[in-house]
């Protein structure tokens, strides 16, 4: 026989020392606990994707890095980026010496777009280093320290 008593909020069985529990008491209970958590957990709106909590616990990863005057720099993150900012340290965003145009700092979108000679991939951040006519790209002397801020 099914219990007396029932807990107050599930209607599960809550039995009394004279009641003498049923296998499909048992059944009934674990259906209706079964589906009480999975409606919990499928509700979207009250719970978060991994992806999801992963942007709040670490949204940004931060990385420094020294020039190596090399043409072309790949930085490489954890993650696929979204966005990342890249410059350099101490130095102005863009400089004009003598008709000369210096670029300290760019940044790239991922599937929209790039600044200066930036450009980035799925967890890949790829700047080039040097001159291009009348602007140069200064994003990888070995005379500077970079850093690079990539967001989810």
């Amino acid at each position: 026989m099914a219990s007396s008593n029932t807990t107050p909020h599930y209607m599960l069985n809550n039995w009394s020392g004279t009641d003498k529990p049923t296998r499909t008491d048992f059944v009934r209970d674990n259906m209706l606990i079964d589906t009480v958590i999975w409606q919990h957990e499928s509700d979207v709106n009250m719970h978060m994707t991994r992806e999801e909590k992963q942007r709040i616990s670490a949204p940004f990863q931060i990385k420094s890095l020294q020039g190596t005057d090399t043409a072309t720099r790949s930085v490489t993150f954890d993650f696929n980026p979204k966005i990342v900012l890249y410059f350099a340290v101490g130095e102005p965003p863009v400089k004009t010496d003598n008709g000369v145009t210096t670029v300290n700092c760019g940044a790239a979108a991922y599937a929209v777009g790039a600044s200066g000679n930036c450009a980035l991939g799925t967890d890949t951040f790829i700047v080039t280093h040097g001159t291009d006519g009348t602007v140069n790209y200064n994003l990888n002397s070995s005379q500077c320290q970079y850093i690079a801020i990539a967001m989810r």
